[in-house]
């Protein structure tokens, strides 16, 4: 768009017309940082402040909800304490270790986009069972899950009405993770519609060339297919595993003995959020929401960097 001074030298301009066109600039310019003000407020005061706040309580002994309360006379002990604390790396163990349910739920999501892609009867249908689970809350569905897999739940009853033996899935720590991958399994359902997307912007007449060069289905999506989902799935890769390093609805809520077996139940954010609401301890919980940051970026920076080696943007 022109700007005032480009419009008034290109013909002679009467002062009407260039008060109008000045008045309708301005306007535009107005418009433009109200746009734009709302969302830079809410970004300073629901972001940036909080954050800061965080830090600068990082370094107190506060223990109560008022701020004015606070002495910041503790330096790096409470930086000190969280990387000393037992309970820190148990909760980074189980933090990792679900991570890995985002390979899992994604490779399962590319598998069963592909299938969906191939124009298979009741598309539609499908897609809406595969994404009801994305819309529920995770609260709701973790305690559906409780029921299902308790001790006196439907899986056991089934279990009992077979001859077979109880499996204590909340109680045994060799059955709490695969009880809680059993969890995150089901739901696909952002990650299929955006791989469906990428399926449909997919070359065709690639595919067809290899096939007529003599190259079977499981050779085209190898070599042809995917390699052309990469930027899709490597996108897909880094907020599913960026949200699973922030997870705790599921093991807050799952656990019937508040950490679960041998603190399975604990992950980094969970023990966040006990610091303050059990322990009352909000600078260590200001610290360790410090720490949580600093690992998921360098996370973030090793998935980016070892993306060169697989992603192909061709």
């Amino acid at each position: 768009m022109m700007t005032y001074r480009q419009w008034c030298g290109k013909t002679h301009r009467t002062v009407e017309q260039k008060r109008s066109y000045k008045r309708k600039i301005l306007k535009q310019n107005l418009l433009g940082t109200g746009m734009v003000i709302l969302p830079f407020l809410g970004f300073l005061c629901f972001t940036l402040f909080p954050m800061l706040m965080s830090l600068l309580l990082s370094f107190s002994n506060l223990r109560s909800a008022l701020i004015s309360e606070a002495t910041f006379d503790a330096g790096f002990q409470n930086y000190i304490f969280i990387l000393k604390d037992e309970y820190t790396w148990k909760a980074l163990r189980t933090t990792l270790v679900y991570s890995l349910t985002t390979f899992i739920n994604l490779t399962l999501a590319v598998f069963l986009a592909n299938v969906m892609h191939k124009q298979i009867c009741g598309k539609k249908f499908w897609l809406i069972i595969f994404f009801l689970p994305q819309v529920c809350s995770s609260v709701s569905t973790t305690l559906m899950w409780r029921w299902i897999l308790s001790e006196n739940g439907v899986f056991n009853n089934i279990l009992g009405a077979l001859g077979a033996e109880p499996i204590y899935f909340f109680t045994d720590a060799s059955w709490y993770m695969i009880a809680i991958f059993m969890m995150s399994a089901w739901q696909h359902g952002t990650n299929i519609v955006v791989l469906l997307s990428a399926f449909a912007g997919i070359n065709a007449s690639l595919q067809e060339a290899s096939r007529l060069d003599g190259a079977n289905e499981w050779q085209v999506f190898w070599k042809i297919t995917l390699p052309q989902l990469t930027p899709t799935i490597y996108y897909l890769l880094t907020i599913n595993l960026i949200a699973s390093l922030q997870e705790q609805a599921i093991f807050q809520f799952l656990n019937t003995t508040g950490v679960g077996p041998d603190f399975w139940g604990l992950t980094l954010t969970y023990q966040m959020y006990r610091l303050i609401n059990v322990n009352y301890q909000y600078g260590l919980s200001c610290a360790l929401s410090w720490c949580i940051g600093i690992f998921i970026m360098i996370i973030t920076a090793i998935n980016s960097k070892l993306s060169e080696k697989w992603v192909s943007y061709d």
